[in-house]
């Protein structure tokens, strides 16, 4: 194993290098710098050679300080662009991210951990995100790759990633809540002066707080989402695992309930680029991606098996919000307004989950969340059959036996064929019947309509469409004022594009009113304080 000293130097004196290099005009010869990379990604990569996380940690930052933000200035000659004249050890460098990614989890997910996990994953995603953008389609073949390959490798880097988006836009709308709050109270008319002094002061130290707590979280949020919208547009099926599709699913449409739902008016603040705050941008990258996902039939299935986690007003809300607001291309609008149709059409083909599981035996029902299984196994420790779906996702996250805290791994679950066969059996035999009941419920249907061939079905058809109609204009008002309210002071997410000259060593680039590397740089200061605390 490196001693830590040596990787402490190496650390340091690739920075320094990297400071000093464009100044001095140092051309770096194309073997050295394809050594010095592939060096520092084996050892930043490989927990044999380097087992302490920080230390691997550390050196993914210089090599974050490798993407080139700035047009050199001229200083007499050529700059050099470091990360792309690398050739070496470029194949397996984004699924080294990824995993690198998922080890970051060790970190913890307490306050001070949290801060320093999400500062390392920054320049892990900005890695990711260069590569992403200025390779070509190299790395975007190699990410599909690996995905086809080692499928769980995925599964378990979208996990990580999905629970920092759902922690960081959860915190974020809370601050900008709290805000919202302040800006809106009304002082009493009766306040003392000394009062009113302490109030104002505390609302500084809550806003200042906010702020900056704010800003990281949701450059860092926007970042993921970005990543997860590439993902989609080049690899949509990787999140059609069991393992993620209800979560992706889940999130997505929490994101635009948020933003255009009910409790959007919360997020009204005078000052919204102060905190990062870019509705538009955020709301476009949730709908591109559910919009994406949606043309997978697996995908609306989610739906169709929980009826309530996308419903109907929310989603007609949306609907006339984009047919008013230019949040999508009409192509984009047209194709959504399609999904309601496309959900209720699976919904007559696919058989109610209830229905499937009332009367079925409680051998054949997951301990943890009362639904069918569909391939039972049987934990090692406890002796307890649950279904796998469930089971690898708990361990995700935590690698214990649920019921008796032990410690288990996928390979340790015992499969139970002859229970799947008999829970096989049921289902089909469950199936066969709806589909007779729903052609007898078809017959009996089409004989009653040749009685009164336009009466009741026309006039329950003419009540929902007015219902609907009432329904979209007693909302209208109200989500149109709320959402140009929140976003009135925002501006199209402007994303940048690297380009050749200089390095992250020497000067990062203003990013809608904020530094990506001082976000970190405060994050990391921050955390040194509470540490010297």
């Amino acid at each position: 194993k490196t001693p830590e000293n040596i990787i402490y130097a190496l650390c340091d004196g690739t920075r320094l290098c990297g400071l000093m290099f464009p100044k001095l005009n140092i051309l770096i010869h194309q073997e050295g710098l394809d050594t010095i990379f592939s060096f520092l990604s084996r050892l930043a990569f490989n927990p044999k050679l380097v087992s302490n996380i920080y230390n691997r940690a550390a050196i993914v930052r210089v090599l974050y300080g490798f993407i080139p933000v700035k047009m050199a200035v001229d200083i007499g000659g050529p700059a050099v662009t470091l990360l792309d004249g690398v050739t070496m050890g470029r194949a397996k460098l984004m699924p080294m991210l990824m995993r690198h990614f998922v080890d970051l989890e060790a970190l913890g997910s307490d306050d001070i951990n949290s801060n320093r996990k999400f500062g390392y994953r920054t320049h892990v995603l900005v890695l990711m995100d260069y590569l992403w953008e200025n390779e070509g389609k190299f790395h975007q073949d190699m990410f599909a790759a690996h995905v086809q390959e080692n499928p769980m490798d995925f599964v378990r880097f979208y996990n990580s990633l999905l629970n920092d988006l759902s922690f960081c836009f959860d915190h974020a709308f809370e601050g900008i809540e709290s805000i919202h709050q302040m800006e809106t109270a009304v002082p009493d008319p009766n306040e003392q002066p000394i009062e009113t002094f302490l109030r104002r002061t505390e609302e500084f130290s809550r806003r200042e707080y906010w702020q900056s707590r704010c800003s990281a979280l949701m450059v860092y949020g926007a970042d993921m989402l970005m990543i997860t919208k590439r993902f989609i547009d080049r690899k949509s099926d990787a999140f059609l695992s069991e393992h993620l599709v209800e979560r992706i699913a889940s999130f997505m449409v929490r994101m635009v309930d948020r933003l255009v739902g009910q409790s959007c008016s919360k997020l009204k603040i005078k000052d919204p680029k102060a905190f990062c705050f870019e509705p538009r941008h955020i709301l476009t990258l949730s709908l591109r991606s559910l919009l994406a996902m949606s043309a997978h039939e697996k995908f609306l299935a989610v739906f169709v098996k929980d009826p309530q986690l996308l419903n109907e007003k929310l989603f007609f809300k949306t609907c006339d919000l984009l047919s008013k607001k230019s949040v999508l291309s009409e192509e984009e609008r047209r194709k959504f307004q399609e999904i309601w149709g496309k959900i209720a059409s699976l919904s007559e083909e696919q058989m109610d989950e209830d229905v499937l599981i009332d009367g079925a035996d409680e051998e054949f029902l997951d301990p943890l969340m009362q639904t069918l299984m569909v391939d039972p196994v049987r934990l090692p420790s406890s002796g307890i059959i649950a279904d796998r779906v469930v089971i690898t996702r708990h361990l995700l996250t935590d690698p214990h036996d649920p019921f008796n805290r032990a410690p288990l791994t996928e390979e340790q679950l015992v499969p139970q064929e002859a229970l799947k066969q008999k829970i096989g059996e049921y289902r089909a035999r469950r199936i066969a019947e709806w589909r007779e009941l729903r052609k007898e419920q078809s017959a009996d249907g089409k004989g009653s309509n040749s009685s009164s061939p336009a009466g009741a079905d026309g006039e329950r058809e003419s009540n929902k469409t007015t219902s609907e109609a009432v329904d979209l204009n007693g909302t209208r008002g109200s989500m149109e004022s709320d959402f140009e309210l929140m976003t009135e002071c925002s501006e199209e997410h402007r994303r940048l594009r690297p380009i050749e000259g200089q390095s992250r060593f020497v000067e990062d680039v203003d990013m809608d009113g904020i530094e990506r590397a001082e976000v970190v740089d405060e994050m990391e200061e921050d955390e040194e304080d509470e540490d010297e605390e």
